[in-house]
């Protein structure tokens, strides 16, 4: 009977330090996070926080248009509180949790002067794929905010011009052949 208390408590002690490893570890993840969502949100001059069943609108003007960096569909009670929207979106009070959209947002925005997107579950903003990632956000209350990075570039890109060198007639017009904005401002 003794052997079986000493292999229950070395069990118990051997299952509290798991636990304590991996509440480290979420710990570790979360901080990160949270850390990331605040360098994006503190360093972006161009970003868009939209509550559930509000609509997206990033608007840059006629001369511009949009491109989308990052966007994230899910619960961000962290940057909900930094920008002070927690009484305009319905938070919770569990960790933040996301699924990146930055390709479905980026196909509805990126390349127009104006975009407009209800913010809903639909095929781009996933309530499946949102359940399945943050299955631990039991609040019922709680609903998904969608966080879009972007810039709004030129639709003129300029071409240095002088006597070395000159303006291919078949290259007037054109269109740009690389997505990355930041990859052409890099190689000017």
């Amino acid at each position: 009977m003794h052997e079986v208390n000493v292999l229950t408590q070395f069990q118990n002690a051997r299952l509290e330090a798991t636990l304590k490893i991996w509440s480290m570890l979420l710990g570790i993840l979360f901080t990160y996070q949270v850390w990331i969502f605040t360098c994006i949100f503190e360093a972006s001059a161009d970003w868009e926080l939209s509550c559930y069943n509000e609509s997206l609108h990033i608007h840059c003007g006629s001369e511009k248009t949009i491109i989308i960096h990052e966007a994230h569909f899910g619960y961000f009670r962290e940057i909900l509180l930094i920008s002070n929207s927690t009484d305009r979106c319905r938070t919770h009070n569990s960790r933040d949790c996301w699924v990146d959209v930055t390709a479905n947002i980026s196909r509805r925005c990126s390349g127009h002067s104006v975009c407009k997107n209800s913010v809903h579950y639909s095929s781009d903003l996933s309530a499946d794929l949102l359940a399945r990632e943050c299955s631990f956000i039991i609040d019922n209350a709680a609903e998904p905010t969608l966080f879009v990075e972007y810039d709004c570039i030129s639709t003129t890109l300029p071409t240095r011009i002088s006597n070395g060198n000159h303006v291919d007639p078949e290259q007037i017009g054109g269109y740009l052949i690389n997505l990355d904005h930041n990859e052409i401002i890099k190689s000017d």
